[in-house]
């Protein structure tokens, strides 16, 4: 059972408020930027005593639009390929409103996301809705990137039920320089 959950938690790559940047907020965050195009990471799951349960690689695929209103709207598709061979695909619908603050929605993530970046930070804070076997589980996500440069971002995601923690999710991005 754990493994399922540990599975269903590794499908998070993104997330809402109130993080402060690093000592040295330089480069500054600009997440759609960064998530436009392809994008690969690798990532490492760990249980509630720090013990690893999965490792796997993620492709994510970014395509952005722009809307009347002045919004930024960008699809983020995901590909996760994990080291026993499983594979899974996720989406993400993420818009930069004209006040500069950021909504996100997947089909786990009921209430949806909200954001705002600080610096070389952005962070999220939501309920992911995890199936593990036949039941739901809903985890409050503390999910946190930092831009290390302009094409690494550093990411790292701790999962919580009732206020303790279960699960922690870490995954280095590296942006694809096609072109």
């Amino acid at each position: 059972m754990l493994k399922k959950l540990a599975l269903m938690l590794g499908l998070m790559a993104s997330g809402c408020s109130g993080v402060q940047p690093s000592a040295d907020p330089q480069p500054e965050m600009d997440f759609l930027s960064y998530f436009e195009g392809k994008v690969d990471g690798w990532g490492v799951m760990y249980d509630w005593r720090g013990r690893v349960t999965d490792k796997f690689h993620i492709l994510m695929d970014g395509k952005i639009t722009n809307r009347d209103n002045g919004d930024i709207h960008l699809r983020l598709d995901e590909t996760f390929s994990y080291s026993d061979g499983r594979t899974l695909e996720r989406y993400w619908d993420v818009t930069k409103k004209a006040d500069g603050t950021y909504e996100a929605f997947a089909p786990e993530v009921p209430d949806g996301v909200k954001a705002v970046e600080t610096g070389d930070t952005i962070s999220f804070r939501y309920t992911f809705n995890a199936p593990v076997g036949e039941r739901i589980i809903a985890l409050k996500m503390d999910d946190r990137m930092w831009m290390i440069d302009e094409n690494t971002v550093m990411n790292k995601n701790i999962f919580k039920k009732f206020g303790i923690k279960v699960g922690e999710l870490n995954i280095l991005f590296r942006k694809r320089n096609e072109g």
